[in-house]
C-alpha cells in the first residue's frame, strides 16, 4: 500500500463558501473532511474532440461533462464526489420498451444517462496491479498506474456486475473450448469463481446521493485497504449509460442482442438514439469515453486519440496522483476552467 500522505486543504472566504454551496448543492459539513479535489474543464464532454451526443430529448451536451472529482473521509467510509456541468437527470416514469418498463423501475439510484468508472493504483508500483478495464470501454490504464481497485459506479449497478462476470465467463469458455471440451461441474465451478475474483477487485456502490449537479459514491475503506489517499493514482472516466440487457444494433434492423459490454453507448460514425454520433469509419477500438481526467501535460484529446486498431493497441489512460500536482486554485465560477493537473 502506498505511504499515507498528508492533505493540507486551504481555508477558502466564507462569501466563496456560500457561492459552492449554491452552486454544487452542499459543502463539506460537520464530521467531514476533504482528502482532495481535482478539477477538469468545461466543455470537453466530446471524447477526442468529434463525438455527439444520442439523438434523444433526454441527454445534451453537459449531462455528461464532469467538472470535479472529490474524496472526504466519512468514518469508515470514503465519499467519492462528483460534479457535473448539468444538473443530473433523475428517472422517471416514461416506458422503455414494449411492456410498460418504467426508468424508474430499473434505475433506482437517481441517476440513469451515465457510468463513472474509478480505477485505483494503491501502491504506486507500475505494473503491479490490472491494466484491463471493465467491458465496453475499448481503453487500457497505463501501466504506470496499473490499478488495484475499481469503483464502478452505475444506474444499475447489480445488472453491470452481472453483465461483467457473464463477459468474463465468455471469455474463459471461448478460449478453453478451443483447446478441450469442457464438463457441467468444471464450467459451474468457474462461474462461482469469477463471481468471487471480483469482489476484492471491483465494488459496485448502491449507497448513492443525487443532488443537482453533484454525485456521492460511498465506498467502504474496508475495500479500498483504508481510507483514500492523494498518494494514490485515480483514472476517472464517464461513459453514456444504457438501461436494457438487450439493445438494438444501430443501422441493421430491428434485430436485438444481449449486452455484453459493460451497459455501455457505444459511439458509430452516424446518429442514433442508442450511440454517440461522430465515430470514426472502420475503427473499432475507438473508445466509447465521453470525458475522463488527464494529468498536466496531455489532453484529453490525445489520450483518447492513441489508439491504433490496425495493430489492436487501445488508447492507454494515464492516472493522476492528487499529492504530485499543486492544488487548484479555488474558484468562484463553480469549477469551469482550467486548472493545474487536470487538463
Amino acid at each position: 500500500m502506498a505511504g499515507v500522505g498528508a492533505y493540507n486543504r486551504r481555508v477558502r472566504p466564507v462569501a466563496l463558501g456560500l457561492l459552492l454551496i449554491l452552486l454544487v448543492g452542499a459543502a463539506p459539513a460537520a464530521g467531514r473532511e476533504r482528502i482532495f479535489r481535482l478539477t477538469d474543464p468545461f466543455g470537453d464532454d466530446r471524447g477526442a474532440g468529434s463525438l455527439r451526443y444520442p439523438r434523444r430529448s433526454d441527454m445534451n451536451p453537459g449531462d455528461l461533462d464532469l467538472l470535479e472529482f472529490t474524496a472526504e473521509r466519512r468514518g469508515d467510509f470514503t465519499v467519492f464526489q462528483f460534479v457535473f456541468a448539468r444538473n443530473i437527470r433523475k428517472p422517471g416514469r416514461e416506458a422503455i420498451d414494449g411492456i410498460g418498463t418504467m426508468q424508474s423501475d430499473l434505475a433506482r439510484r437517481g441517476f440513469y444517462t451515465f457510468n463513472i468508472d474509478l480505477y485505483i493504483d494503491t501502491d504506486g508500483e507500475p505494473n503491479s496491479g490490472e491494466l484491463a478495464m471493465l467491458p465496453g470501454r475499448k481503453a487500457v490504464v497505463s501501466a504506470k498506474h496499473a490499478w488495484e481497485k475499481t469503483v464502478a459506479i452505475a444506474p444499475r449497478p447489480h445488472t453491470l456486475r452481472a453483465s461483467i462476470e457473464r463477459a468474463k465467463f465468455r471469455e474463459w469458455r471461448e478460449e478453453e473450448s478451443e483447446r478441450r471440451s469442457l464438463s457441467r461441474p468444471e464450467i459451474k465451478q468457474r462461474r462461482r469463481q469469477i463471481s468471487e475474483e471480483l469482489i476484492p477487485l471491483v465494488y459496485f456502490p448502491t449507497r448513492i446521493n443525487v443532488i443537482g449537479r453533484r454525485l456521492d459514491a460511498w465506498v467502504p475503506n474496508a475495500f479500498l485497504g483504508g481510507e483514500a489517499q492523494p498518494t494514490w493514482g485515480y483514472v476517472v472516466v464517464i461513459t453514456g449509460a444504457r438501461l436494457e440487457q438487450r439493445f438494438r444494433v444501430p443501422f441493421f434492423g430491428p434485430w436485438s442482442q444481449e449486452s455484453l459490454d459493460g451497459m455501455v453507448l457505444p459511439v458509430f460514425p452516424g446518429s442514433d438514439e442508442q450511440a454517440f454520433g461522430g465515430g470514426l469509419e472502420d475503427e473499432p477500438l475507438q473508445p466509447p469515453l465521453i470525458d475522463i481526467l488527464v494529468p498536466e501535460g496531455t489532453t484529453q484529446r490525445e489520450v483518447l486519440s492513441g489508439f491504433d486498431s490496425r495493430r489492436s493497441r487501445p488508447a492507454q489512460l494515464p492516472g493522476i496522483v492528487p499529492a504530485d500536482i499543486a492544488a487548484p486554485a479555488e474558484r468562484a465560477d463553480g469549477g469551469e476552467g482550467e486548472s493545474p493537473g487536470s487538463r
